[in-house]
């Protein structure tokens, strides 16, 4: 199959040419669409009156047929019907039932408002999809958690966090307590795609992992992809993670207050004039500030914090046009003393345009911009010198969307990103300094991409949904590019230098996408996956638990991209008028060029990284099992997974299989919540893993007086298990003068409620009484953490 793109270097630009794609795979999609010549088209958007934001997951009907449709997740609905006069009904749960009657004798397209039902409010939950979604969607491997939950949940430190909460799902791990990232199906941290308002964050860690980014109170829902996402979505290997914030307020201003142990947050939304709304969140932790009252004079110079700052504003320029801007700006920094300093922060900002051109077509523009850099510094000295790197993203998305048919949807669209990663930039600090002025190296990269996919319906039980993706990576100057060989592999051969933009090395290919769901019955089916993906970037690291100072490098001459195939079977059915909800998942996963790093290779300030780094392939498998609770005063889940991740290097465990270090066989979840009254509510969560594999020497031996250890597998033994308990209580104030106008809510939780000391990692020393002989010690990190939350709300 000829490449429909492709890129040439003009005077120091690229040029993007458009080659028409083969048409075999067109006349395939477009042989499978009913072209329904003899019908007409009611479409629209159903929106809330009150703020008028869209209601994804509406229920639209035409009485006279009894046909219904459901809107997508901008509320939007297309439904086909023979040319007459008809009564269209829209009915969403909490709201109050709305009709109108339309003549459909040619296309009509509506602007249906809804209004909440006070009276049914009182005893339903409103959520933003149907309660029966799981079954009916050709969706697999695909959790979505709303905000309202995660605050329930308990926390460290009271500080509600969505990536710990998606983390108690069934396919997600995570690297150890108190560690940032999370591991989805066998794929490790750097594999997954972490967007914020379509904004790309490379870092979604505060405190090495103790918190993530993202202000719970500034987020609307996280949905994660674990398998087949979405042919518009590529360039990581495992998952998803697709965190929407917040929509402002439309109709008053309103707030949210809270003050924590650790740290407190404010949140305001409202318009601004008629057609504009907007969000502005902040958050800081106040660490420093107890430091600053301790006695000790040398304990006053430490600074430890975090803080972030959320935006948005929304602006209607008409019905068929709307534009969002979002923002984000974070930063962790450590100092000790005069001694040492470092830090790390995320900047980043989309904007994006929305517009109808009519009943049937939809397209959002997104321009976004990302930049992640890290620092470690030692201010005075020798040995004062600082260290900076980071990596930097330019994209540009366009997405189409067209209600071909009510039996067909097709979305198409293309990307590009410009990206610079700065593997480290050093300076000397001070005028005694020894350090001189250098630069570890900088790698630049174009990644593009197409895609085209269709939902179809076949029939009343069988929907598919099928697509392609093709994307083409292109390395590029100004470098130089250095040529290897020698017994190692590490000595340089050649140096070819590279003009600025110049094209390095190329890399495509073509990612199928294919879901498909069979209704079994009204209640029950069963679905099926394939995906293939690919991604460009690597994390090399050589520590156990992800880090903020690990190092990103793209695809090269040197190093090939990562490439996966998924395939996943499931069966879903829910039992008591969708009360529960059941499912149970098997997939298998097979990796092609993994890296990991030599043994006892230094990954930081390497200028020949990838010299540091082997590469080879690797599969995970398993099932996972969930029944959820989704009604009623009681609610929650219950997951279990099964899995199994394995790797095989040349070079790297004697060319044996081995298990990286979240490779964890058996993960247990136990989670709810309980609106005990008005007043109170209660949550609590239970969690089982099977210990992280780890490397610990099989033995050691003396030379020239010194205990060296003996190595001779790689994460060949286990930490112990792991386990913990949680518990939270929520008192809503009713009454009291402080406030009493306003919402207010005192949140107690306790983390690790029974003092499981769970296992950080283990060294080993000498006996005190026995020199020459080892000994094991391990640190844990918790015991029991107690902490109370006060919110108010207005």
């Amino acid at each position: 199959m000829q490449p429909f793109i492709k890129a040439h270097v003009i005077t120091g630009e690229i040029k993007i040419i458009m080659k028409p794609i083969k048409l075999s795979f067109l006349m395939l999609l477009l042989a499978t669409i009913s072209w329904g010549q003899s019908t007409t088209t009611i479409s629209g958007q159903v929106r809330d009156s009150t703020n008028q934001e869209t209601l994804p997951m509406s229920t639209v009907k035409i009485v006279e047929l009894n046909k219904a449709t459901s809107t997508d997740l901008d509320g939007n609905f297309s439904i086909e019907v023979p040319p007459g006069k008809y009564t269209v009904e829209v009915v969403f749960v909490g709201y109050t039932k709305q009709t109108r009657q339309v003549d459909a004798t040619k296309n009509v397209h509506l602007n249906m408002t809804v209004a909440p039902d006070v009276l049914l409010l009182k005893e339903a939950e409103v959520h933003s999809e149907r309660a029966d979604q799981n079954v009916t969607s050709t969706e697999m491997g695909t959790e979505e958690i709303k905000v309202d939950m995660i605050k329930k949940l308990p926390a460290v430190l009271g500080e509600a966090d969505p990536v710990k909460a998606i983390q108690l799902l069934p396919g997600v791990q995570n690297a150890g307590e108190g560690t940032g990232g999370f591991f989805v199906r066998g794929g490790d941290n750097s594999q997954n795609l972490v967007l914020f308002d379509n904004m790309p964050i490379y870092s979604a860690s505060h405190l090495f992992g103790f918190f993530s980014v993202f202000n719970a109170d500034a987020v609307s829902d996280v949905k994660l992809y674990k398998g087949n996402m979405p042919a518009q979505y590529g360039g990581r290997l495992s998952s998803l993670l697709d965190v929407s914030m917040k929509k402002p307020a439309t109709d008053k201003l309103h707030g949210d207050v809270g003050i924590g142990l650790i740290s407190s947050r404010l949140t305001l939304d409202g318009p601004i004039g008629k057609n504009t709304s907007f969000l502005l969140s902040g958050r800081r932790s106040y660490v420093d500030l107890f430091l600053m009252m301790s006695p000790d004079t040398n304990v006053r110079k430490n600074r430890v914090h975090f803080y972030d700052v959320n935006g948005k504003i929304k602006h209607k320029i008409n019905d068929n046009n709307h534009l969002v801007l979002s923002g984000y700006m974070g930063q962790d920094v450590f100092k000790f003393g005069d001694e040492f300093k470092m830090g790390w922060g995320n900047k980043a900002s989309s904007l994006t345009w929305q517009h109808t051109f009519n009943d049937r077509w939809f397209s959002e523009s997104s321009a976004t911009i990302s930049d992640f850099r890290y620092f470690l510094e030692i201010p005075s000295g020798q040995q004062g010198f600082r260290w900076e790197a980071g990596v930097g993203e330019y994209a540009f998305q366009e997405n189409m969307k067209h209600f071909f048919n009510e039996k067909n949807t097709i979305r198409f669209g293309l990307s590009s990103a410009y990206r610079v990663f700065n593997l480290g930039e050093v300076d000397p600090v001070g005028n005694t300094s020894v350090f001189k002025s250098f630069v570890v190296g900088k790698d630049k990269s174009f990644e593009h991409a197409v895609y085209l996919s269709n939902e179809q319906k076949v029939g009343s039980k069988l929907v598919l949904d099928y697509g392609v993706r093709y994307s083409a990576f292109q390395q590029v100057g100004l470098d130089t590019i250095n040529t290897y060989g020698g017994k190692d592999g590490e000595t340089v051969l050649e140096r070819e230098a590279y003009d600025q933009l110049e094209v390095v090395k190329t890399y495509h290919g073509l990612e199928p996408r294919f879901a498909a769901r069979f209704k079994l019955d009204s209640s029950s089916s069963v679905k099926a996956s394939y995906s293939r993906t690919r991604q460009n970037i690597h994390l090399v690291s050589n520590t156990t638990a992800s880090s903020p100072f690990d190092v990103w490098i793209s695809s090269s001459k040197h190093i090939k991209p990562q490439i996966s195939d998924q395939v996943s079977l499931g069966y879903f059915r829910n039992f008591r008028d969708n009360m529960y909800a059941g499912s149970v998942e098997v997939y298998y996963k097979n990796m092609q060029n993994q890296i990991d790093f030599k043994p006892n290779k230094q990954i930081l300030l390497n200028p020949n990284v990838e010299t540091a780094v082997l590469s080879g392939i690797g599969w995970s498998y398993g099932s996972e099992l969930m029944i959820k609770k989704q009604s009623g005063r009681l609610q929650g889940w219950i997951s279990y997974t099964l899995s199994k991740t394995q790797r095989r290097i040349e070079g790297i465990n004697n060319d044996k299989p081995y298990s990286p270090t979240y490779d964890k066989t058996h993960d247990i979840a136990v989670v709810a919540t309980y609106d005990y009254n008005e007043y109170w509510s209660f949550a609590a969560n239970w969690v089982y893993t099977t210990g992280s594999a780890v490397t610990f020497p099989a033995g050691n031996y003396v030379s020239q007086g010194y205990s060296v250890p003996y190595y001779t597998e790689r994460n060949g033994y286990r930490l112990p298990d792991y386990h913990r308990f949680d518990v939270s209580a929520t008192k809503n104030i009713r009454k009291g003068w402080f406030l009493k106008k306003y919402d207010r809510k005192v949140v107690f939780s306790v983390y690790n409620a029974y003092f499981r000391k769970n296992t950080f990692s283990v060294f080993f020393r000498d006996k005190v009484d026995s020199p020459g002989q080892k000994e094991a010690v391990k640190t844990y990190l918790f015991g029991v953490i107690p902490s109370v939350t006060y919110n108010v709300s207005f």
